[in-house]
């Protein structure tokens, strides 16, 4: 079975560059600045379970002080690096 993910925004060589969204296979959403087809830079991910992450990315990971929400309204403020 096909795995399904939606991309939009723009391909350089053969990867996804630049700023733009994906939405996997499990409904989560990420909407920010991609390098090779990672997330880096500033960006949001919104989970299927409707947590939300909020900050910078580096090779597709969770890196640099960012806030992550959990659906049922906690928050955690911390420093993430490398996930």
């Amino acid at each position: 079975m096909p795995i399904k993910v939606l991309i939009k925004g723009k391909f350089k060589a053969g990867q996804f560059n630049g700023q733009g969204t994906r939405t996997d296979e499990n409904g989560n959403v990420y909407v920010g600045s991609y390098l090779n087809g990672k997330p880096k830079g500033k960006g949001s991910l919104t989970m299927a379970s409707k947590d939300i992450y909020e900050s910078s990315f580096k090779n597709g990971r969770f890196n640099d002080t960012g806030i992550y929400k959990y659906a049922k309204s906690d928050r955690y403020d911390s420093e993430f690096k490398d996930g």
